[in-house]
């Protein structure tokens, strides 16, 4: 047996000093019920809070009217004052074509969905996916819902798109009961590969660059929203108490990265502090003018 593959084989119980975080990224295939997740995620010990929440009335009905769409069957919206859709069926005549509606889908204030007329043949049908799509997680849904996921375990994009993170040893088992449970209440799967530390001062410098570009551009990209919010904006004491959580996180971050890579980043880090310094000043000046 060659090393290569012993060194697979022993991944899982090395120690944690040789393993600096894993390559994480996934596969989405299909719907996930809410019931289902809830259940799995309980069995695996995971705060509900982090459980992402079900669709809305608005979004279940939409859901549920778009499922009628055909080749000659349309959903179209109601006016703005009304949150409901039209089914309109095309009808072609000769050398003309015309259109109907055959039937309306709306939701009252209480978010309560209903059908004019209630006796028309779609009725069931689409009341029914109603109910379904309440509980129900598209793969949509699941995918914003894991991109919030990898920033609650202080992962990091690997691409300007997403779809590859890094996520640090020390979330690395949280991540992994996250992606476990979610694979047990559906056909998604979750995948990673870990990023191991080397000997070797070359391969060792491949992996520290790849996952420090990529936090240096997260935490470029949120320094420079919060610098323009505050040369643009007139924020109240709360908005910029809100600002100031937000770049704790970022300095945070960055931080737990640069104790990660045994590198520094001080000039992203002193751009931080510089905002945190101005956020600070503007909260003083806000609360005295309140006074």
């Amino acid at each position: 047996m060659s090393n290569a593959k012993t060194n697979i084989m022993v991944i899982p119980q090395m120690q944690d000093s040789a393993l600096a975080g894993a390559f994480a990224w996934w596969r989405l295939s299909g719907d996930v019920s809410g019931d289902a997740l809830t259940q799995t995620w309980a069995a695996a010990g995971l705060d509900e809070k982090m459980l992402p929440d079900m669709p809305s009335p608005e979004k279940a009905l939409r859901r549920a009217a778009m499922e009628m769409k055909g080749p000659r069957r349309m959903v179209r919206p109601l006016g703005k004052e009304i949150t409901g859709w039209a089914i309109v069926d095309e009808h072609a005549k000769g050398e003309d074509i015309g259109w109907a509606v055959e039937c309306r889908v709306m939701l009252n204030a209480v978010g309560q969905a209903s059908v004019e007329p209630a006796d028309h043949p779609c009725a069931a049908q689409v009341l029914a996916d109603f109910q379904a799509q309440l509980t129900c997680l598209s793969q949509q849904d699941v995918s914003a819902w894991l991109c919030r996921m990898v920033a609650k375990v202080n992962a990091v994009a690997l691409r300007d798109t997403g779809g590859v993170y890094f996520v640090p040893r020390e979330n690395l088992a949280l991540w992994r009961a996250m992606g476990a449970a979610l694979e047990a209440a559906s056909a998604n799967v979750m995948f990673d590969a870990p990023a191991l530390r080397s000997d070797d001062p070359a391969e060792m410098a491949r992996l520290v660059k790849s996952i420090l570009a990529s936090v240096e551009a997260e935490a470029t990209k949120d320094a420079k929203d919060l610098e323009v919010e505050l040369a643009e904006e007139t924020l109240n004491t709360r908005s910029l108490k809100i600002r100031a959580e937000r770049a704790e996180r970022v300095l945070a971050k960055v931080q737990s990265y640069e104790a990660l890579l045994g590198t520094s980043m001080d000039v992203m880090r002193k751009r931080i502090e510089d905002l945190q310094a101005s956020i600070t000043v503007a909260i003083f000046a806000s609360e005295d003018e309140v006074k």
